[in-house]
């Protein structure tokens, strides 16, 4: 049960009181599944969306501030009967949580289950309080923003009904005032009684599957959730019209983007100044140099040639010293153009002081990554911490560009498949200076041209059978989503670590020594094709069985960008592929010593609904043995009747189906 309690924001608070009945049917149930964080995740997908690819959503945390645990409890019962209480480890963890203007800490109490046996039943309850502005006192005015607290993190949530074990029956109840503003949306159906003021929400559910962790799901596309929107009575949200002055209330995606915005209007005055100070003199000369050449009025040529300027050779600082209050330096645009630096505590600034020096019209829009969730009108997030591309209209189409965050930069119109098709929201002068206050404006971002996520890695290794192992090179050609995704880690540079890691660089196969690769060229027009190679030795894929043969795995040598395979008999939810795509590996491995195949080659084509697979391996001649495996995605939704093929696909593609065996030719010595 959630209660909201209080109505003015110093005292207003949520209690949330839990329930729970877990089955521990074995002893990796209760490894998992025996330890409680508080608070807990309510939107593991949302709390989840920086974590790295492959982590457990059910571990995320809503990294709220100054909880207060008020009660926990449990109780088993062992199948002989007996019953009794069940005590538990506690700890509290704490994580520093980077916010608009600053870092502050969020505490998170770990309670882990003692003496808990496969078999049991266990009845755990707890309480705890979320207050939602510790800092009232200070959190009026204009540097309202400056004291982040729940406010910032509890405007706009869901509730996500499904677990990652299977639910019998569950009850959700939402207690609150008329007064407090809150607004339920989602997906599913619920019942209201109200009394007066008060209301009473209340949400049932039986027998849900245990699907919350499937891997390549899109939990919030396919099972239902509620959206809870909480507007308070909150006096930052009042703002007041410009030529009467008679005040209204703005909705709270406005008031934070306006604030996240502030200065908007301020770059456009100053690009008309008359007599820059320095900062502009270096400022303004950056520009001029960038877009020589290139027709005033062709604002979209010159947003592209400066935005792919700070892409490819800016280097990114996260202002880490800024957030903690140790940096106290201002920004500085001119010596950071002039240094080729981005900050993170001025990307949007930058970036709206270098379109409007351009005289370039520009919206932005507040994006949502499409593994989490679609915004709406009843669920837009917090938005304090969302992402954001500029994006300029030549009439024909928008250009979108997303400021650097990281040592690889996105070329202009370049977007990574979690955002392609995605539903953002829109910002512009208009929506900002409006005294109505407008309802929410999204637009959809565009997807690539069909056929342009390709990848080819080819590989030559010679000696394969020697002993000490063998030289080789590889080369690559990269276009569409594995150049988006990828690209930075043939220069050694971080990937975004929410993506599979295969979508980058190859490693040497078998080798322990991952030599540097060298761009041969990289395009920055789409579909954005990159080609590198490079040099290897001490690559080893041949192990040698008792008998004498040797045996080469298809395991070592592919690098597809897939999951691991998953059992079909317990899918319960559709698998979605990232994006289509073609990727095909060829490796030819040379013999100094003439083998021969033991057995037929493995060869294998198994398709779904969606995507296919084809892998075999080719003895061309004594001295050369040839391995190929092409992996091609048409769309991206398999529905669950198909899932026993994806899983098919999925284990060849990871090469769990084919290996080879191999014996020295007759008579070799």
């Amino acid at each position: 049960m959630i209660h909201v309690r209080n109505r003015q924001p110093r005292f207003l608070a949520l209690f949330f009181h839990r329930r729970k009945v877990i089955h521990f049917a074995s002893q990796e149930d209760i490894l998992r599944f025996g330890s409680f964080t508080l608070p807990e995740s309510l939107d593991p997908l949302y709390d989840a969306r920086y974590r790295p690819y492959g982590a457990d959503p059910m571990a995320a945390r809503p990294l709220w501030f100054n909880v207060r645990l008020d009660d926990f409890a449990a109780r088993v019962i062992r199948p002989d009967g007996t019953w009794g209480e069940v005590g538990a480890f506690k700890s509290t963890e704490v994580e520093q949580v980077r916010t608009f203007r600053t870092m502050e800490p969020a505490w998170t109490y770990v309670l882990d289950l003692q003496g808990v046996a496969p078999g049991d039943v266990v009845e755990v309850t707890w309480s705890y309080m979320v207050p939602y502005d510790m800092n009232a006192a200070w959190t009026q005015g204009w540097r309202a923003f400056a004291w982040p607290d729940n406010w910032t993190r509890t405007t706009s949530w869901r509730i996500l009904f499904h677990h990652a074990l299977p639910i019998h029956h569950q009850t959700v109840r939402l207690d609150h005032d008329l007064r407090h503003g809150i607004v339920v949306g989602g997906t599913s159906f619920y019942d209201v009684k109200e009394d007066r003021n008060e209301r009473s929400i209340r949400w049932e559910h039986h027998d849900l599957p245990g699907c919350l962790d499937e891997v390549n799901a899109h939990p919030s596309d396919d099972l239902p959730y509620a959206s809870i929107t909480f507007e308070a009575d909150d006096q930052r949200y009042t703002a007041f019209d410009r030529l009467s002055g008679v005040p209204y209330r703005q909705p709270y995606w406005l008031y934070v983007l306006r604030i996240r915005e502030q200065r908007a209007l301020w770059w456009r005055r100053v690009a008309k100044k008359n007599v820059p100070d320095m900062q502009n003199q270096l400022f303004n000369a950056f520009v001029d140099r960038t877009v020589a050449g290139i027709p005033s009025k062709d604002h979209v040529r010159r947003a592209a040639a400066l935005h792919n300027r700070i892409a490819e050779d800016f280097t990114y600082s996260n202002d880490s010293l800024w957030y903690q209050d140790k940096d106290r330096g201002l920004a500085r645009y001119g010596d950071q153009v002039t240094d080729g630096r981005i900050r993170e505590m001025s990307r949007y600034d930058l970036y709206a002081k270098l379109l409007y020096g351009i005289e370039a019209e520009h919206a932005t829009a507040y994006v949502m990554d499409r593994r989490v969730g679609a915004m709406d009108g009843r669920w837009l997030t917090p938005l304090w911490e969302s992402d954001l591309l500029f994006g300029v209209d030549d009439g024909h189409g928008v250009l979108w560009m997303y400021p650097k965050r990281g040592p690889t930069g996105l070329w202009a119109g370049e977007l990574p498949f979690f955002w392609q098709g995605s539903r953002a929201l829109l910002m512009h002068d208009g929506i900002r200076i409006a005294d109505v206050p407008p309802p929410p404006l999204f637009v959809d971002l565009p997807v690539e041209y069909e056929g342009a996520t390709q990848r080819v890695i080819e590989t030559t290794i010679d000696s394969a059978d020697a002993i000490h192992g063998s030289t080789g090179i590889q080369r690559v050609l990269l276009s569409g989503q594995f150049s988006t995704l990828g690209r930075g880690s043939f220069k050694e540079e971080a990937m975004d670590r929410t993506v599979h890691p295969n979508y980058g660089a190859p490693p040497v196969p078998g080798g322990s020594w991952q030599p540097s690769w060298r761009i041969r060229s990289s395009s920055h027009v789409a579909p954005y094709r990159v080609q590198a190679e490079r040099g290897f030795d001490g690559a080893r894929v041949m192990t040698q069985d008792p008998p004498g043969d040797f045996v080469i795995e298809a395991a070592a040598l592919v690098h597809h960008a897939v999951p691991m395979p998953f059992d079909p008999s317990t899918r319960d939810l559709p698998f979605y592929w990232d994006c289509p795509q073609d990727d095909r590996m060829i490796v030819d491995l040379y013999f100094e010593r003439p083998v021969e195949l033991v057995g037929e080659a493995p060869g294998h084509w198994v398709s779904s609904s969606q995507a296919s697979i084809s892998q075999r391996f080719i003895l061309i001649d004594p001295h050369h043995l040839r391995f190929e495996s092409r992996l091609r995605v048409n769309g991206e939704k398999e529905e669950l009747i198909f899932a026993a093929d994806v899983a098919e696909v999925l284990r060849v593609a990871a090469g769990e189906a084919s290996a080879v065996r191999l014996r020295l030719a007759s008579g070799t010595p």
